[in-house]
């Protein structure tokens, strides 16, 4: 039919970029958003954006779960360097130079 897949590969290449982006910005609300209770009602709704990303790939017979897990796995590889490289941004002083030691 119209809906079917014609190859899938390993991982899923949305199962990644939803982990990496949605987690990097999971990631910002954490570190940024003040109130907590709005804090939460943030980063709900990013989580579920990234399972349903990996669940609707699965259900839609796109992929095996086996090819989303892998996804995932690739997009926390893709995110742990966005989040150290974010970190080690906001410890730079303003106007530059080498970050506090410490």
């Amino acid at each position: 039919g119209s809906g079917d897949v014609l190859s899938s590969s390993f991982p899923s290449g949305h199962s990644v970029h939803a982990l990496a982006f949605y987690g990097f910005l999971f990631y910002l609300v954490t570190v940024l958003v003040q109130p907590l209770w709005l804090r939460r009602s943030l980063q709900g709704p990013l989580l579920s954006l990234i399972l349903a990303t990996g669940l609707s790939r699965v259900y839609l017979g796109a992929h095996w779960p086996s090819d989303v897990l892998g996804g995932y796995l690739v997009g926390a590889v893709m995110l742990v360097p966005l989040v150290w490289a974010h970190q080690r941004w906001r410890r730079q002083p303003p106007g530059g130079g080498p970050p506090p030691t410490g």
